[in-house]
C-alpha cells in the first residue's frame, strides 16, 4: 500500500485539490480534500491500517430547518422519505448509512472503496464523481421534499450552502 500513497497525493495535485492531514490512530493516511474545487466541500480519504484499501466517503449532515420540518410530518410520511433514501442510493455504485432516530433524518454517509489492485487514476476520479453525485441526490431529496433555500451570500452560491 505504500506505493499507493505517493500515486494518490499526485493525483490529488495534478486535480489541483486541497488537502489537509487529519490524526486518525486507526488509518496510516487520513486526508480531508476539498471537492468539488473551491466549494468547502470536503471529503475523508483513508487508507486503513494494515489494509491496502482507500476508503472515500463523506457524512452530510441534514439542516436543523429541514430536521424541523420533517419533525412536524406523521410518522408514515417520514417513513416515506427514509424508503425515498434508500431506493435512490440503491441505484449509486457506492455504500450509504442514513442515521434517522424516530424516523427523523439527522445526517447520511456515502463512501466507496478502492483496492490497490483496482486504483488507476480513472477508477480514482470515478469515485470521487459517485460519492459528489449521491450527495447531492441526498441533498435534492431534500431539497424537492422541504423546499429550495435561497442562498444568502454574496456570491449566490448554490441552495447546498445548507450542506456544506
Amino acid at each position: 500500500m505504500e506505493d499507493v500513497k505517493p500515486r494518490v497525493l499526485r493525483w490529488l495535485e495534478e486535480l489541483k485539490l486541497a488537502s489537509e492531514k487529519v490524526e486518525n490512530p486507526k488509518a496510516d493516511l487520513h486526508l480531508l480534500v476539498e471537492f468539488p474545487r473551491e466549494t468547502g466541500q470536503k471529503l475523508d480519504f483513508i487508507f486503513p491500517r494494515e489494509e491496502d484499501l482507500l476508503l472515500i466517503g463523506c457524512a452530510i449532515p441534514i439542516p436543523e430547518e429541514h430536521q424541523a420540518l420533517m419533525e412536524k410530518l406523521k410518522p408514515r410520511e417520514r417513513e416515506v422519505i427514509i424508503w425515498d433514501f434508500r431506493y435512490s442510493f440503491s441505484f449509486m455504485p457506492v455504500g450509504f448509512n442514513l442515521y434517522h432516530p424516530e424516523g427523523i433524518l439527522k445526517r447520511f454517509t456515502v463512501s466507496t472503496g478502492i483496492y490497490a489492485d483496482g486504483l488507476t487514476k480513472d477508477a480514482f476520479v470515478r469515485a470521487l464523481t459517485e460519492i459528489h453525485k449521491t450527495k447531492i441526490l441526498g441533498i435534492w431529496l431534500m431539497e424537492r421534499r422541504f423546499g429550495y433555500t435561497p442562498p444568502t451570500g454574496a456570491d449566490k452560491t448554490p441552495s447546498t450552502d445548507m450542506y456544506v
